[in-house]
């Protein structure tokens, strides 16, 4: 009698990842933006999260740039909390990239970072906030 496959759902499919901050934010003032990883499989973990903050002309990070997060229960979630300020032009600027990428070495996989606050371009993958001067 065969056994059916034993199919391991890959991480990067039930990891959800959204960054929430402000439409509106002061030249040369630091805002904060919040990043929230959540796992929606029922049993599977996520043991090898990790985030990393791209460089931008129009911005700059505050604190690390490159996070791993712990393990990541069933149904858990973690926010982190990140602060950034605009540098250098007024008007629309998109948000330097957030990457977040599941599993070690080669089989590492990029899962989607979405925005339900800040507006997004018509590719929907720049995050945009409109920089007013200071």
């Amino acid at each position: 009698m065969d056994l059916p496959s034993l199919s391991i759902p890959r991480s990067a499919d039930y990891i959800d990842a959204a960054l929430y901050g402000p439409q509106r934010v002061q030249l040369l003032k630091p805002f904060e933006v919040s990043l929230v990883v959540t796992n929606t499989h029922a049993t599977a973990a996520a043991p090898a999260v990790t985030v990393q903050l791209a460089s931008d002309d129009n911005f700059v990070w505050e604190g690390p740039r490159h996070i791993k997060l712990p393990l990541l229960l069933p149904g858990g979630q973690w926010s982190l909390p990140l602060s950034m300020t605009a540098l250098a032009q007024t008007g629309w600027q998109a948000l330097p990239s957030v990457h977040i990428a599941d599993g070690p070495g080669d089989s590492q996989r990029e899962i989607a970072v979405h925005s339900t606050k800040a507006s997004e371009t018509e590719r929907g993958q720049d995050i945009l906030v409109y920089v007013q001067p200071g």
